[in-house]
């Protein structure tokens, strides 16, 4: 009867499943990505719910936001923080980055990196 028990445990039947996904419940998303995700995906728009003068001076502090429909300005959720945002496009398995993310896009200037993509080759060509 331990042997059963013992081959029952180390098996894990996935059926038909042909690779595996990973779905995260929280990605680290720029506020910046965030508003690209909203305006392209959903077509709303993230705006700022004031707290008050110096708000942010008390301990636990997070800023509040609405989400808003574009096309008709209704209000679709009120009193989100940038957390739950994050949660729910991680869960609903939305990239990270973009194309125009920052780590997309070249600190140079194109024609240096070109430039010095010719001396790394001229350099090595020995």
């Amino acid at each position: 009867m331990e042997e059963k028990n013992k081959k029952d445990n180390n098996i894990i039947s996935l059926g038909a499943v042909k690779g595996i996904h990973i779905v995260h419940d929280y990605l680290p998303y720029t506020i910046h990505r965030i508003r690209r995700i909203l305006e392209q995906d959903f077509d709303c728009r993230l705006e700022n719910i004031w707290q008050g003068y110096k708000a942010n001076r008390r301990e636990g502090y997070r800023e509040i936001y609405k989400v808003i429909q574009n096309s008709d300005n209704k209000i679709i959720v009120e009193g989100i923080t940038l957390d739950g945002l994050r949660r729910f496009l991680a869960k609903k398995d939305f990239p990270l980055y973009d194309e125009k993310s920052s780590c997309n896009i070249s600190p140079r200037n194109p024609k240096a990196d070109a430039f010095l993509t010719i001396v790394y080759s001229l350099k090595h060509q020995d």
